[in-house]
């Protein structure tokens, strides 16, 4: 993978996967030989206000600097629930406009429709033809990369054997009463997932 460049897009379990990849390559210290370079492509997180989110294309940083990643981890899942989409203050978004039909404004439509149609756009675009790519999602995902030339990393059924691995009361903001059962303690799970990844290139 020298001189290669990794992105990991997604959410927030997408940069504990991140923050887990960066240790195990530099092992936990600075070395020149591995860079961050997020801010170069644009990968920072959008400001609080209404967001498009299109979908029935992949962000506009995706399509830009697509030609520039070599291997693209894509996650989704964790963020497809009403709540999420209020407090993210995102509109959904088909063909430029907001979504006006309501059955695809439903959460469970919405998400299909999307992976199925940023997949397509993967597939179907050629500096990505001849390389590698692989998309981490629950199961949901297998029927849209069927036939094509995606890889699906399923690391849903092996993350749920490992319940005692989330940070649960111990996070940097813990409050009484509060656990966080979604995101991961380091080292742990992203470890695993990683040396999946690893396997797959």
């Amino acid at each position: 993978m020298q001189h290669k460049t990794v992105a990991l897009v997604g959410d927030s379990l997408g940069r504990q996967q991140f923050q887990s990849l960066m240790c195990m390559v530099t092992g936990g210290k600075d070395s020149p030989e591995v860079v961050d370079v997020g801010s170069e492509y644009g990968l920072v997180k959008a400001a609080a206000t209404d967001y498009a989110m299109h979908l029935d294309r992949p962000p506009a940083f995706l399509q830009y600097y697509l030609h520039g990643f070599n291997v693209l981890v894509l996650n989704t899942g964790h963020h497809w629930n009403r709540g999420k989409l209020n407090v993210n203050r995102w509109v959904m978004y088909v063909g430029g406009e907001p979504i006006r039909d309501r059955k695809l404004g439903q959460i469970g439509n919405a998400k299909n429709f999307a992976v199925y149609s940023v997949i397509k756009w993967c597939d179907n675009t050629i500096p990505l033809a001849r390389g590698d790519k692989v998309s981490q999602d629950e199961s949901v995902v297998a029927g849209a990369v069927k036939g094509t030339g995606v890889r699906l990393l399923d690391i849903t059924a092996l993350s749920q054997l490992k319940e005692e691995g989330h940070i649960s009361q111990y996070s940097l903001k813990a409050s009484n009463g509060v656990q966080d059962c979604l995101h991961w303690c380091l080292p742990g799970i992203p470890d695993k997932w990683n040396e999946i990844l690893y396997a797959q290139l």
